[in-house]
C-alpha cells in the first residue's frame, strides 16, 4: 500500500485519519480514513472496507477453513478498497486468480493508489455493474464473495431470484458463495429472513446461515 508517514500511521491508532474523500453518482458520501494502520472505506452510514480487520470476513472465512478450501477462481462483486482481497493473499495466503468487480471509478482509483501494490496474485478489475456483469458471464469460480452495497442497502435487483439463480450457476462443483448482509437493525433482519425464506433457501439448497455481530453471512454451496 501507498507507505504514508509514520506520525500518520501513529496518529491513526489513536483516531481516524481522513486520507481522501469524494462525492461520486454511486456514493455522495464516500471518505478513506487510516483507522488503526489500516485504510477504512466509508459511506454515508455504512463502512465498504476496513483493510485486514474486515471482521465479518475474517470470521466467515475462519469457519469454512478457507485456507484448505483454497479457491483458484475468485469473484468478488462489489471491490472496496480490497479488504476480501488483502485478507484471502496475506492473512491465509491464498495465491488465486481474482476477478472483482466494482461500479464506482473513484473506489477503484483508491484502491490501485492505496492497496494494489501489496497484491500479487492475478487480479482483473472490472469497472462495470455487477448484476450486468453476471447476467453474461460464463466463467465458474470456486469462490464468490458478494459484498454490494449502497450505503447501508442492498439495491434490490441483487436480492432477485434472477441474480441468486445466476450466482449458483456461477459457482463450480465445489464452489462456495458468501453472501454479506447487515444485521444491524430489527428492520435488517426482517429482509435478511425476507429474502432468505423466499429466494436464498430455495436457490442454495445446501447453505448455512452465519449469524454475526452486525452482519448476516449467508453460505451458498453447490
Amino acid at each position: 500500500m501507498k507507505k504514508l508517514n509514520f506520525w500518520t500511521q501513529w496518529k491513526s491508532y489513536f483516531k481516524d485519519v481522513l486520507i481522501e474523500s469524494s462525492s461520486t453518482e454511486q456514493n455522495p458520501v464516500l471518505e478513506l480514513y487510516l483507522s488503526k494502520g489500516e485504510y477504512k472505506l466509508c459511506a454515508d452510514k455504512a463502512i465498504y472496507s476496513f483493510g485486514m480487520r474486515y471482521h465479518n470476513f475474517v470470521e466467515t472465512f475462519e469457519q469454512l477453513n478457507i485456507a484448505k478450501f483454497a479457491p483458484k477462481n475468485v469473484l468478488i462483486l462489489g471491490l472496496g478498497t480490497g479488504s476480501i482481497l488483502q485478507l484471502l493473499e496475506q492473512k491465509y495466503f491464498i495465491k488465486s486468480h481474482y476477478t472483482c468487480i466494482e461500479n464506482d471509478a473513484t473506489i477503484i482509483q483508491w484502491y490501485r493508489k492505496y492497496i494494489a501494490p501489496t497484491i500479487t496474485s492475478q487480479v482483473i478489475i472490472l469497472n462495470d455493474d455487477a448484476y450486468e456483469y453476471i447476467s453474461q458471464c460464463n466463467n465458474l469460480f470456486d469462490l464468490i464473495c458478494m459484498d454490494i452495497f449502497v450505503d447501508d442497502s442492498i439495491p434490490g435487483k441483487f436480492e432477485s431470484s434472477q441474480f441468486s439463480e445466476q450466482l449458483y450457476k456461477l459457482l463450480s462443483n465445489r464452489g462456495i458463495l458468501i453472501y454479506n448482509r447487515l444485521a444491524e437493525k430489527e428492520t435488517d433482519n426482517k429482509k435478511n429472513n425476507q429474502y432468505i425464506d423466499s429466494i436464498f433457501t430455495k436457490v442454495f439448497q445446501n447453505h448455512q446461515i452465519l449469524k454475526l455481530a452486525t452482519n448476516w453471512m449467508l453460505i451458498g454451496k453447490k
